[in-house]
């Protein structure tokens, strides 16, 4: 099973839906030609189960790959990835990186952060994937080190969580119940 999520790394908190991002990575894949022609994909429940996905999420990813001519379906044997699918020009494979940095660079100008300041953490990410195998995710506490986010405040009640610090909320003021009336343990007056 470790060789299969080697394959595909997932973010299950993505706004991205997770097909779409076992479509992208497995089309990204094919086209830099790290997947030749031939190459056999792992069945639908197969990568379910390593990926802790729903299997119709595994299905319809590779069926929307199937469809594209991307791969080719054996009757009674795996997947495969299709005899006519070369590897692309190196422009065209830059392309696909497109939406990733539209993205990215969206997300820049909403943090505020300069050009320089984008750049240089984009090159810090570049730097700290180099030599690692292609589909392993970038670690969260890497990521805060290479942009100079702090880290959770442990004495105000913030944890870390897949990439995120989650805060709790704040106590009702003065008097006020929660939402839904009082809880079992309040008194009402």
């Amino acid at each position: 099973m470790n060789e299969l999520t080697a394959l595909f790394s997932i973010v299950p908190g993505s706004a991205e839906p997770i097909y779409r991002q076992l479509v992208d990575q497995a089309r990204r894949r094919i086209t830099a030609g790290q997947w030749a022609p031939g190459t056999e994909m792992p069945s639908v429940r197969d990568l379910a189960q390593a990926l802790a996905v729903n299997p119709m999420t595994a299905s319809k990813a590779l069926g929307l790959l199937e469809s594209e001519g991307l791969l080719e379906r054996r009757r009674g044997l795996s997947m495969v990835v299709a005899n006519h699918a070369a590897p692309a020009p190196a422009a065209d494979r830059a392309e696909l990186l497109r939406p990733a940095l539209e993205r990215a660079a969206a997300q820049a100008r909403e943090l505020g952060l300069s050009d320089t300041r984008a750049v240089a953490l984009f090159k810090s990410v570049l730097q700290a994937h180099k030599g690692k195998p292609p589909g392993q995710p970038f670690g969260s506490s890497a990521l805060q080190a290479a942009s100079g986010l702090a880290s959770p405040d442990p004495s105000r009640g913030e944890k870390q969580s897949a990439g995120t610090v989650s805060r709790p909320r704040s106590a009702p003021q003065g008097g006020e119940l929660p939402r839904g009336g009082p809880s079992p343990t309040q008194e009402t007056p």
